[in-house]
């Protein structure tokens, strides 16, 4: 058959449903994938504690990025790192706001009624469920799109802890993450926690925050948990499970620097 641009589109259209209900394409979280999870990411609160040891939180570079630049990097030596049935992943990025405060940075990041609005498209919807001191939960409804579109409501525990007057660190663990089928729709379906397609299972946000000369620095590292790559269907999962990590969060690290310029 003559390949032409007509039927390009029309094979193209179908990718996402074709994929979708392939068989080979359901996933479930397995206890020693969640288990060895934990354990990568208990060695990665370890090393931001060490380095918010000495009063103020290191690593940062020497010099101010310019001010559009985000700084996206991985410190680990697989990444992902397959751990047989599943995939973990591991970015850093880094920013540097100009004339920035700490207190600004953190009036965006605990705002979680309006992450729907800093953080669009990827967040559709959000709201604050509880604050007890320096604990806050938060609910999340999250659209990863990149060849396949998935809708998952997520829930976190987020942590904030102050090293001194203009420097400290946050945790948000996963409390929940369920793939929503047909969402917005009459027939609205949650899967329960670690059942559907296995694009995103666990995700462990780290952010840590340092004012200096001229503004402040600001760090996210987002560790998650996925599937790995089904066979047969590298095509359609592999975009999804390889590169949209890393390209969500240099979006995030871009939005809160908006947001927090447009707070000002």
């Amino acid at each position: 058959m003559r390949c032409t641009r007509r039927t390009l589109l029309a094979a193209t259209a179908s990718l996402p449903a074709l994929s979708l209900t392939a068989s080979s394409q359901a996933a479930s979280l397995k206890p020693e994938d969640a288990a060895e999870f934990l354990r990568y990411t208990q060695r990665a609160e370890a090393d931001l504690k060490r380095r918010a040891a000495g009063g103020k939180i290191t690593g940062f570079p020497a010099n101010p990025t310019p001010p559009d630049e985000v700084r996206v990097f991985s410190m680990a030596k697989e990444n992902p790192l397959d751990i047989g049935s599943a995939y973990i992943h591991d970015w850093t990025g880094q920013a540097f706001l100009p004339n920035a405060t700490a207190a600004a940075l953190l009036r965006i990041l605990k705002d979680y009624n309006r992450h729907k609005e800093y953080y669009a498209p990827e967040v559709v919807n959000s709201r604050l469920l509880s604050h007890t001191g320096e604990e806050l939960r938060s609910f999340l409804r999250l659209r990863k799109k990149k060849v396949l579109t998935v809708i998952l409501d997520s829930e976190y525990r987020n942590r904030f802890f102050e090293v001194q007057p203009g420097a400290g660190y946050s945790m948000s663990h996963t409390t929940s993450i369920r793939e929503v089928e047909n969402a917005g729709e009459s027939d609205e379906r949650i899967l329960a926690d670690g059942e559907g397609q296995g694009f995103l299972w666990k995700l462990h946000a780290y952010w840590a925050w340092q004012e200096t000369a001229g503004g402040l620095w600001a760090e996210c590292r987002a560790i998650s948990l996925s599937r790995d790559v089904p066979s047969g269907l590298g095509w359609a999962v592999a975009p999804i499970i390889r590169s949209l990590p890393r390209e969500s969060l240099e979006a995030t690290l871009r939005n809160t620097y908006k947001a927090v310029q447009a707070a000002r």
